[in-house]
């Protein structure tokens, strides 16, 4: 039976120190069955190539120390490495198997930006001039340098978006459309919520009529004076941003985001900074924010919308394999995928896929898997299929250090992962936490235990060592209870305003918890 070990490792814990000490006593000391194991038999991935040859180096240098030469002189036959090294390893191995050239061409992160381009650039662009005024109206119209404050989403962005995330969690191009329904239900009951039963009309041709027609009233009312001279200025200055918006209606009603409208229903008329209250007024008596959300044809637009998304992104996963397939490449997702395709017989024999699996199994007996928050759910995937062929599995994670969740990284995967391992009637695996930081000292780290122990239930206190507190104060480092404090810098005075700003919350914090004789 598999032996699991998961360990949470926060930074500066010690976690490449624990991993060398873990595999360097199973490269020294006999295990149950009286074998000590070979380097060849080891398979880890690092999340980057410095970190697999940090480890390997730390492994080698302490063989050697224990005087393990001949160990030391193998460990380049363990597969250690990325994932993507990894997987690209067993490709290799099984190339044939898996109806490949053994000579794969792997396209760098680069370079599959720029195929994935020229393999569905024309989709893409066919499928935004056929809609044009659909993606506008939705605001998926956005130029793709866009500025940060651009509240409009870029179109070719968000199919790339939509396949990367579709291609990290093995999603085939066939499900997509299945994946467009459950969207527009979920959407609807959101929609069905916020509208609160409210009948559905024409907003739009009520808010275009008003928006042609406000000029015109308003100067009327102003001169009147059904506009109490108080307000008569205010509407007075905005007459010509509304005179704009007016004609813009009637240029483009039919390209007019829905957004814009929603601003109207609230008196906020686009292009008008500040309305005063007769413009809000006048809006306001015409539709509401919850009327809109009951159009029909908003509804028909955000439809029509979600199933463009993943039909056009659907085309493109097919025709981005297509173009790969036509040159003999593949990539970093491909490698993953075709790595647990072989694994689970997805596309070969079960006799293949059986003698895949045996000579795995016979060649490896451990799996490390480090920085296991930033699993994708496809390499979990992979991960658990390959623990399935060893005789120990360890994996090495933190949620707080989860940084790739754009790649679809989710750390909620290592939660999941590790109630499953430690569960008494499930794998009943052994979890270790490393609570000792070796960065820093104690004051910062009683702030970041303050501030992560309200953001991840169960998370781990650190500390710093003994023998390092000791040092610290032996060198005349203050106490525990040292205050936390920012340099003035001459010159640099709107960044000291934020420090000080963050010094005296800190400080507030600090005196709340003493008053209140508990920690935050």
């Amino acid at each position: 039976m598999t032996r699991w070990t998961i360990i949470r490792a926060s930074a500066g814990s010690g976690k490449t120190y624990r991993l060398t000490e873990l595999l360097t006593d199973r490269l020294t000391h006999p295990t149950d069955d009286g074998s000590v194991l070979r380097p060849s038999q080891i398979i880890a991935t690092t999340f980057t190539r410095a970190a697999a040859a940090e480890l390997t180096d730390r492994i080698r240098g302490t063989l050697v120390d224990r005087g393990l030469l001949d160990q030391a002189a193998a460990l380049p036959t363990a597969l250690i490495g990325t994932v993507n090294s990894v997987t690209g390893r067993i490709l290799t191995d099984f190339a044939l198997d898996a109806g490949r050239s053994p000579d794969l061409a792997v396209l760098t992160e680069q370079s599959q930006q720029t195929a994935f381009t020229r393999a569905t650039d024309h989709l893409i662009a066919e499928a935004e001039d056929a809609h044009r005024d659909l993606l506008a109206r939705t605001g998926y119209d956005a130029v793709e340098d866009r500025g940060f404050y651009s509240k409009a989403t870029n179109w070719a962005a968000t199919i790339r978006s939509v396949t990367d995330h579709a291609r990290s969690n093995n999603i085939p191009a066939e499900d997509l459309a299945g994946f467009a329904e459950a969207s527009i239900t979920e959407l609807h009951s959101v929609l069905d919520e916020e509208s609160a039963g409210t009948a559905p009309s024409d907003t739009r041709a009520a808010l275009t009529t008003a928006a042609r027609n406000l000029p015109r009233q308003l100067r009327d009312e102003v001169d009147d004076g059904i506009i109490s001279k108080r307000s008569a200025d205010g509407v007075l200055t905005r007459l010509d941003a509304l005179e704009r918006f007016a004609r813009r209606v009637r240029r483009e009603r039919d390209s007019i985001p829905w957004s814009d409208w929603l601003k109207t229903a609230e008196g906020k008329v686009p292009g008008v900074s500040a309305p005063t209250k007769p413009i809000k007024e006048a809006y306001g008596s015409v539709t509401s924010a919850a009327e809109i959300l009951a159009d029909p044809a908003l509804r028909d637009d955000l439809d029509t919308l979600i199933r463009l998304v993943f039909t056009t992104a659907a085309s493109c996963l097919s025709a981005y394999a297509d173009y790969k397939d036509a040159l003999g490449l593949i990539d970093f997702t491909d490698q993953e995928q075709l790595t647990l395709r072989l694994l689970r017989g997805d596309g070969v024999t079960d006799a293949t896929r059986d003698a895949v699996r045996e000579t795995l199994a016979a060649r490896f007996r451990i799996l490390v898997v480090d920085e296991f928050q930033d699993t994708s759910p496809l390499q979990l995937a992979l991960f658990t299929e390959l623990a399935g062929l060893v005789d120990e599995v360890i994996w090495v994670g933190d949620p707080k250090q989860s940084i790739y969740g754009f790649r679809g990284s989710d750390p909620a995967l290592m939660d999941s992962a590790v109630e499953a391992i430690t569960d008494p009637a499930g794998l009943a695996g052994r979890s270790e936490i490393l609570a000792h930081s070796y960065r820093t000292r104690q004051a910062p780290l009683d702030l970041s235990n303050r501030l992560f122990s309200r953001l991840f239930t169960g998370d781990v206190e650190l500390s710093v060592p003994q023998i390092r507190a000791e040092a610290y104060a032996a060198d005349g480092a203050r106490a525990a209870g040292e205050t936390v404090t920012w340099p003035h810098t001459e010159g640099r005075a709107s960044k000291n305003v934020w420090f000080e700003r963050i010094s005296d919350g800190i400080g507030a914090l600090a005196e709340r918890d003493a008053d209140s004789g508990s920690r935050a």
